[in-house]
Formats: C-alpha cells, structure tokens, sequence
C-alpha cells in the first residue's frame, strides 16, 4: 500500500439515531475533516471474510474523533466503538486500502466504491 498519510486518526461511532436506525459511522481524518461513511453493520464483521455495505455521508467535523454524547437536531446520540491511527491510500479514489490499528479494526482492509451509484461501498478484509 501506498500510505497517502501515515497516521490518520480513525474512530468508529456507535450511532443510536431515532428515525434512520441504529447504525456505525466510520470517520477517518483528513486535512480539513472526517471522510464519513454509514456502516450498516458491526464494523468487525468484515474480520470473517465477508463485506460490508457501507454508504459515503457529508464529511464531519474533527471533533467527533473524541467526542460522544447527543447529535444536534435531535438525530440521537453517539458513542466510541473503535478508535486508533490508520494509514491509507488516497481517500478520494475509489478503493481504498486502509491499515487499521485501532482497539477492534486492526489489519489490512480495503473499502471499494460500486461503479454505479457513488454513495455504495463494501468495506471487507484485503
């Protein structure tokens, strides 16, 4: 893997959101934010070999890489499920090789786009 930048902040939020559904939200630092995708399910399923649907959202701001509690507009509350450094390709293609060292994430992944509609990935093991 070619590291676009060598130690990224990553965390991934337990989102317990009132309308959307219970779901994670992956959010990987960036210069200027948080590169953010929905994960619709435990990010660590993808450790058995299997991927994930993932569905790319607006950047967040940075401070979610610490924060927890209530998310303005009465969209429900978050809390910490992983966090750590990781090193990946450049964000803005569409695979992503990604090298998680966090607490429940660790190892090699790849998060890839679908060539149809932009807003779907799979995230799973590399």
């Amino acid at each position: 893997m070619t590291d676009d930048r060598s130690s990224r902040r990553f965390v991934v939020l337990f989102h317990a959101h009132p309308t959307e559904g219970d779901h994670y939200d992956l959010l990987i630092e960036t210069d200027a934010a948080l590169a953010s995708w929905r994960v619709l399910d435990r990010p660590e399923s993808a450790t058995t070999n299997r991927s994930i649907a993932c569905i790319q959202i607006p950047d967040h701001r940075r401070e979610y890489l610490d924060y927890e509690g209530p998310v303005s507009g009465d969209r429900g509350d978050v809390k910490q499920h992983d966090a750590g450094h990781c090193a990946t390709s450049p964000l803005d293609a569409p695979r992503i090789a990604i090298r998680f060292a966090g607490k429940v994430l660790k190892g090699d992944f790849v998060l890839e786009r679908d060539e149809e509609q932009t807003n779907q990935w799979r995230l799973r093991l590399a």
